[in-house]
Protein backbone atom coordinates (compact mmCIF):
# COMPACT_ATOMS: atom_id res chain seq x y z
CA UNK A 1 0.00 0.00 0.00
CA UNK A 2 1.25 3.51 -0.16
CA UNK A 3 0.39 5.94 1.74
CA UNK A 4 -1.84 9.33 0.28
CA UNK A 5 -2.33 11.53 3.10
CA UNK A 6 -2.64 11.56 6.85
CA UNK A 7 -4.59 13.76 8.68
CA UNK A 8 -3.53 14.49 12.47
CA UNK A 9 -6.61 14.92 14.15
CA UNK A 10 -5.24 14.90 17.95
CA UNK A 11 -6.85 18.70 18.54
CA UNK A 12 -10.26 17.33 17.75
CA UNK A 13 -9.65 13.84 20.24
CA UNK A 14 -6.62 12.10 21.03
CA UNK A 15 -8.24 8.50 20.68
CA UNK A 16 -9.69 8.18 17.66
CA UNK A 17 -11.61 4.90 16.83
CA UNK A 18 -13.74 3.79 14.21
CA UNK A 19 -14.25 5.56 10.76
CA UNK A 20 -16.59 5.67 7.79
CA UNK A 21 -16.62 8.27 5.22
CA UNK A 22 -20.82 8.62 3.53
CA UNK A 23 -18.42 9.47 0.13
CA UNK A 24 -18.11 13.14 0.73
CA UNK A 25 -17.18 13.24 4.51
CA UNK A 26 -15.26 11.42 6.77
CA UNK A 27 -16.96 10.46 10.22
CA UNK A 28 -14.68 8.89 13.22
CA UNK A 29 -16.03 8.24 17.06
CA UNK A 30 -13.32 9.20 19.18
CA UNK A 31 -12.67 7.71 22.97
CA UNK A 32 -11.52 10.88 24.79
CA UNK A 33 -14.07 13.07 24.44
CA UNK A 34 -16.99 10.08 24.10
CA UNK A 35 -18.30 11.91 20.47
CA UNK A 36 -18.49 11.24 17.09
CA UNK A 37 -17.26 13.86 15.05
CA UNK A 38 -17.75 14.70 11.31
CA UNK A 39 -14.54 16.22 9.47
CA UNK A 40 -13.85 16.92 5.82
CA UNK A 41 -10.77 15.00 3.77
CA UNK A 42 -8.43 17.91 5.13
CA UNK A 43 -9.40 17.12 8.57
CA UNK A 44 -11.57 20.54 9.32
CA UNK A 45 -14.45 19.91 12.06
CA UNK A 46 -17.16 20.16 10.87
CA UNK A 47 -19.93 18.89 13.73
CA UNK A 48 -20.04 16.58 16.50
CA UNK A 49 -22.11 14.82 18.72
CA UNK A 50 -21.72 13.05 22.19
CA UNK A 51 -22.24 9.12 22.37
CA UNK A 52 -21.23 7.20 25.56
CA UNK A 53 -18.16 4.71 24.64
CA UNK A 54 -18.54 4.39 20.98
CA UNK A 55 -15.81 2.23 19.70
CA UNK A 56 -16.82 1.28 15.94
CA UNK A 57 -18.90 3.64 13.18
CA UNK A 58 -20.04 2.35 9.92
CA UNK A 59 -22.79 4.58 7.84
CA UNK A 60 -25.39 2.90 5.22
CA UNK A 61 -25.67 7.09 3.63
CA UNK A 62 -28.58 8.32 5.58
CA UNK A 63 -28.25 6.61 9.55
CA UNK A 64 -25.16 6.13 11.59
CA UNK A 65 -24.10 3.19 13.02
CA UNK A 66 -22.18 3.29 16.06
CA UNK A 67 -20.60 0.42 17.99
CA UNK A 68 -21.35 1.13 21.66
CA UNK A 69 -18.59 -1.05 23.94
CA UNK A 70 -18.09 -1.25 27.85
CA UNK A 71 -16.65 -3.97 30.15
CA UNK A 72 -17.81 -2.35 33.55
CA UNK A 73 -20.47 -1.97 33.48
CA UNK A 74 -21.38 -4.62 30.28
CA UNK A 75 -22.04 -2.82 27.42
CA UNK A 76 -22.34 -4.39 24.24
CA UNK A 77 -24.49 -2.18 21.39
CA UNK A 78 -25.28 -0.90 18.06
CA UNK A 79 -26.91 2.59 17.87
CA UNK A 80 -28.14 4.03 14.95
CA UNK A 81 -28.11 7.79 15.01
CA UNK A 82 -29.75 10.05 12.28
CA UNK A 83 -26.27 12.61 11.16
CA UNK A 84 -27.28 15.03 13.75
CA UNK A 85 -27.32 12.33 16.63
CA UNK A 86 -31.29 11.94 17.50
CA UNK A 87 -30.79 8.13 18.20
CA UNK A 88 -33.10 5.82 16.16
CA UNK A 89 -32.82 2.63 17.93
CA UNK A 90 -30.60 0.09 19.68
CA UNK A 91 -29.35 -3.27 19.25
CA UNK A 92 -28.16 -5.34 21.84
CA UNK A 93 -25.67 -7.36 20.54
CA UNK A 94 -24.21 -8.74 23.83
CA UNK A 95 -25.67 -12.35 23.06
CA UNK A 96 -23.58 -12.57 20.10
CA UNK A 97 -20.19 -11.27 21.36
CA UNK A 98 -19.51 -9.51 24.74
CA UNK A 99 -16.58 -7.50 22.99
CA UNK A 100 -17.73 -6.07 20.00
CA UNK A 101 -15.40 -3.36 17.98
CA UNK A 102 -15.23 -2.50 14.62
CA UNK A 103 -18.43 -2.19 12.47
CA UNK A 104 -19.27 -1.82 8.69
CA UNK A 105 -22.43 -2.11 6.40
CA UNK A 106 -22.45 -3.48 2.88
CA UNK A 107 -25.46 -2.05 1.52
CA UNK A 108 -28.00 -4.14 3.12
CA UNK A 109 -26.50 -5.73 6.18
CA UNK A 110 -24.22 -4.99 9.05
CA UNK A 111 -20.90 -6.28 9.60
CA UNK A 112 -19.01 -5.99 13.07
CA UNK A 113 -16.06 -7.70 14.65
CA UNK A 114 -16.11 -9.63 18.40
CA UNK A 115 -12.96 -9.64 20.00
CA UNK A 116 -14.65 -12.53 22.98
CA UNK A 117 -15.59 -15.01 20.61
CA UNK A 118 -12.53 -14.16 17.67
CA UNK A 119 -15.08 -13.88 14.98
CA UNK A 120 -17.11 -11.58 12.29
CA UNK A 121 -20.55 -11.20 12.30
CA UNK A 122 -23.36 -10.30 9.45
CA UNK A 123 -26.31 -9.07 10.86
CA UNK A 124 -29.75 -7.35 9.41
CA UNK A 125 -29.94 -3.94 10.54
CA UNK A 126 -32.91 -5.32 13.39
CA UNK A 127 -30.15 -7.29 14.73
CA UNK A 128 -30.64 -10.80 13.64
CA UNK A 129 -27.50 -13.01 13.30
CA UNK A 130 -27.14 -13.84 9.80
CA UNK A 131 -23.39 -15.19 9.53
CA UNK A 132 -20.83 -16.25 11.92
CA UNK A 133 -16.85 -16.16 10.52
CA UNK A 134 -14.29 -17.68 12.81
CA UNK A 135 -11.51 -16.01 12.20
CA UNK A 136 -9.17 -16.64 15.24
CA UNK A 137 -7.05 -18.74 13.02
CA UNK A 138 -5.96 -15.90 10.89
CA UNK A 139 -5.28 -13.14 13.67
CA UNK A 140 -6.77 -12.57 17.12
CA UNK A 141 -6.50 -8.77 17.38
CA UNK A 142 -9.96 -7.58 15.44
CA UNK A 143 -10.13 -4.21 15.62
CA UNK A 144 -11.65 -2.00 12.56
CA UNK A 145 -13.16 -3.72 9.07
CA UNK A 146 -14.89 -2.24 6.23
CA UNK A 147 -16.02 -3.93 2.95
CA UNK A 148 -15.57 -3.22 -1.26
CA UNK A 149 -18.47 -5.03 -1.43
CA UNK A 150 -17.10 -7.60 -2.77
CA UNK A 151 -14.67 -8.49 0.42
CA UNK A 152 -13.74 -7.74 3.35
CA UNK A 153 -11.11 -5.96 5.29
CA UNK A 154 -10.16 -5.67 8.65
CA UNK A 155 -7.35 -4.67 10.51
CA UNK A 156 -5.43 -6.62 13.26
CA UNK A 157 -3.63 -4.62 15.93
CA UNK A 158 -1.20 -7.14 16.95
CA UNK A 159 0.63 -7.14 14.15
CA UNK A 160 -0.30 -4.04 13.31
CA UNK A 161 -1.52 -6.43 9.69
CA UNK A 162 -4.59 -6.03 7.48
CA UNK A 163 -6.35 -9.25 6.25
CA UNK A 164 -8.71 -9.53 3.31
CA UNK A 165 -11.40 -11.87 3.52
CA UNK A 166 -14.17 -13.37 1.24
CA UNK A 167 -17.45 -13.19 2.83
CA UNK A 168 -17.51 -17.06 3.43
CA UNK A 169 -14.42 -16.51 5.69
CA UNK A 170 -11.66 -17.34 3.36
CA UNK A 171 -8.66 -15.63 3.56
CA UNK A 172 -7.36 -13.56 0.42
CA UNK A 173 -4.34 -11.67 1.09
CA UNK A 174 -2.69 -10.37 4.49
CA UNK A 175 -0.81 -7.28 4.55
CA UNK A 176 1.32 -5.59 6.85
CA UNK A 177 1.02 -2.05 7.92
CA UNK A 178 3.97 -0.32 7.63
CA UNK A 179 5.10 2.83 9.44
CA UNK A 180 3.86 5.20 10.28
CA UNK A 181 0.25 3.51 10.87
CA UNK A 182 1.34 1.45 14.16
CA UNK A 183 -2.12 1.03 16.27
CA UNK A 184 -4.83 0.55 13.41
CA UNK A 185 -8.45 1.16 15.20
CA UNK A 186 -10.88 1.76 12.42
CA UNK A 187 -10.98 1.88 8.30
CA UNK A 188 -13.31 2.33 5.67
CA UNK A 189 -13.06 2.59 1.94
CA UNK A 190 -14.31 4.93 -0.04
CA UNK A 191 -14.73 3.42 -3.34
CA UNK A 192 -11.35 3.99 -4.40
CA UNK A 193 -8.94 4.19 -0.77
CA UNK A 194 -8.80 2.73 1.90
CA UNK A 195 -8.57 4.59 5.17
CA UNK A 196 -7.37 3.76 8.55
CA UNK A 197 -7.22 5.46 12.15
CA UNK A 198 -4.30 5.47 14.03
CA UNK A 199 -5.37 5.53 17.66
CA UNK A 200 -1.63 5.83 19.30
CA UNK A 201 -0.75 9.03 16.90
CA UNK A 202 -4.41 10.11 16.55
CA UNK A 203 -4.02 10.26 12.96
CA UNK A 204 -6.30 9.62 9.92
CA UNK A 205 -4.19 7.76 6.89
CA UNK A 206 -5.59 7.52 3.20
CA UNK A 207 -3.84 4.48 1.07
CA UNK A 208 -3.91 3.50 -1.58
CA UNK A 209 -5.19 -0.63 -1.97
CA UNK A 210 -2.03 -1.33 -4.00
Amino acid sequence: MVLVQSIDVSAIDTGPQGLTTDGKYLWFCGSQNSQVYKIDKFGNLILNFAVDKPQGITTDGKYLWVMIFSSEPAIALINQYDKFGNLIQSIDVSAIDANPTGITFDGKNLWFCGVENQSIYQIDTFGNLITTLAVGGIATGLQGITTDGKYLWWADFNGPNMHQIDKFGNLIQNTAIVPPLTNPWGMTFDGKYLWIVDKTAATINQWSRF
